[in-house]
């Protein structure tokens, strides 16, 4: 129990006893879900030094780590993990539009919980755009498992998410909401990533039926073979990015 006093030396100790006892509790459930964390895919550019937080997402194709990086898009990781506190991803969200060897599109959810989120600010890019920059010394600007957000114009990031199934350079290239905010890593980028199914590409659920109906019957019934991610949660934090370079 935490003492009600905020400030008080007694309250600083137990909520770093309760913080550590989350953290050991989410680093044992991480373990058995399978997330194991390590190094990212190689960057093009050197990426915004700083803290990296950890990410456990459990989905039907595998256990997905993630290293969320707040330096790299301090809005755009903030928003991420919010839904994972809101637990947004564990009813069910679906890998709705995955195209093979380019990218898996994804975020949309309940109906309920779709509609609670607003549009965030833009977080400046880092990563170098236009075409003559799509490939820097053989390193393609958007790497396999780099993490964004899809948008339709300046200031619409809100829930939807871009995943990179394989290194790509078209992405990135002066649209301001493809900044990455993190990354998968570990075993996921060549274990779990090449099992997500991309059969469905474009021709998958359509974002008004899941923006207003959600994952239904009738859903489940037309794209048998979608995968999804069925929770996420924190399980810890470094003091310094661990990202190969």
């Amino acid at each position: 129990m935490i003492p009600d006093i905020e400030g008080s030396k007694a309250y600083d100790v137990a909520r770093e006893a309760v913080v550590r006892e989350l953290d050991w509790t989410n680093q044992s459930r991480a373990r058995r879900v399978g997330c194991v964390f390590g190094d990212g895919s190689p960057h093009m550019v050197p990426p915004p030094a700083g803290p990296t937080l950890h990410v456990c997402c459990n989905a039907t194709a595998g256990p997905i780590a993630i290293a969320v990086h707040p330096a790299w898009a301090p809005r755009g990781a903030q928003r991420f993990l919010k839904l994972v506190d809101d637990g947004h991803f564990d009813a069910g969200v679906p890998l709705f539009r995955c195209l093979r060897n380019f990218i898996c599109q994804f975020g949309l959810g309940a109906p309920s919980r779709n509609r609670r989120y607003r549009s965030i600010p833009d977080d400046p890019q880092w990563l170098p755009p236009g075409p003559a920059n799509r490939v820097i010394d053989g390193r393609k600007r958007f790497p396999k498992g780099y993490l964004a957000y899809a948008g339709a114009g300046p200031n619409s990031r809100n829930i939807q998410l871009i995943l990179a199934l394989a290194d790509d350079g078209r992405l990135a290239g002066g649209s301001p909401w493809e900044v990455p905010w993190g990354q998968v890593v570990g075993p996921a980028l060549t274990s779990t990533l090449p099992r997500i199914y991309t059969g469905y590409g474009d021709r998958g659920p359509r974002q008004a039926h899941l923006a207003a109906r959600g994952v239904d019957a009738g859903l489940k019934t037309a794209f048998p073979r979608l995968d999804y991610i069925t929770s996420c949660f924190k399980v810890g934090s470094t003091p310094y990015s661990s990202a190969s370079d």
